[in-house]
C-alpha cells in the first residue's frame, strides 16, 4: 500500500471487520497497520474523521456493494443501528 503525505502526517479512519464479524471504525496512524490483518479491512479508503468513515460505510451499504456477503451485511447493519442509536441517545 502506498503511503499518501496525509497519512505520514497524523491520523486517519480506517473500516474493519474484526474477528467476530463486527463492523469497527478504526484510528489509526501509519504504524498500526502492521497490527491488524490487512484483507479484514473493508476498504482500501482512508478517511479523514470517523464521521466520513460512517457516511462512507452507509452509502456503501444503502447502495448495495456488500450484497453476496452475508456476513458482512449483517455486521454493517448492526454497526449502522448501534451508530444511529447511540446518536439519538
Amino acid at each position: 500500500m502506498g503511503w499518501g503525505a496525509e497519512m505520514d502526517e497524523g491520523v486517519y479512519y480506517r473500516i474493519y471487520l474484526t474477528p467476530k464479524n463486527e463492523v469497527s471504525i478504526e484510528c489509526m496512524q501509519w504504524f498500526d497497520e502492521n497490527d491488524y490483518t490487512a484483507d479484514r479491512f473493508m476498504s482500501e479508503r482512508t478517511f479523514e474523521t470517523e464521521a466520513d468513515a460512517i457516511k462512507y460505510l452507509s452509502k456503501q451499504y444503502n447502495v448495495g456493494k456488500t450484497r453476496g456477503f452475508p456476513v458482512v451485511n449483517h455486521a454493517i447493519q448492526n454497526f449502522l443501528g448501534n451508530t444511529i442509536k447511540n446518536i439519538l441517545d
